[in-house]
């Protein structure tokens, strides 16, 4: 694979990511009003927030983690589709 093609899925497995990961944020519970920097600080500083506070940061954090994770996985499939259509035909 060419460098091109590397950078082509790196980029594309990054966007999905992120773009995965806000759809996932935008499905947090609605009385969590804390944003993302505030939630991904709070869920491993048990000392400043409290425990209550870091064990439901780190649940609300899954949100963005798993929406991310199911983003990259589509995004490398599309890139993964197209190449093969591409060479294909």
């Amino acid at each position: 694979m060419s460098k091109r093609g590397v950078l082509i899925w790196a980029g594309a497995i990054v966007l999905g990511f992120l773009l995965g990961g806000l759809v996932g944020w935008s499905q947090r519970p609605a009385e969590w009003q804390s944003d993302i920097w505030q939630t991904a600080s709070a869920s491993v500083d048990a000392a400043t927030y409290g425990h209550d506070y870091e064990s439901k940061a780190e649940r609300v954090l899954l949100f963005f983690v798993y929406g991310g994770f199911a983003g990259a996985v589509c995004a490398a499939l599309i890139v993964g589709a197209s190449r093969k259509l591409r060479t294909r035909g």
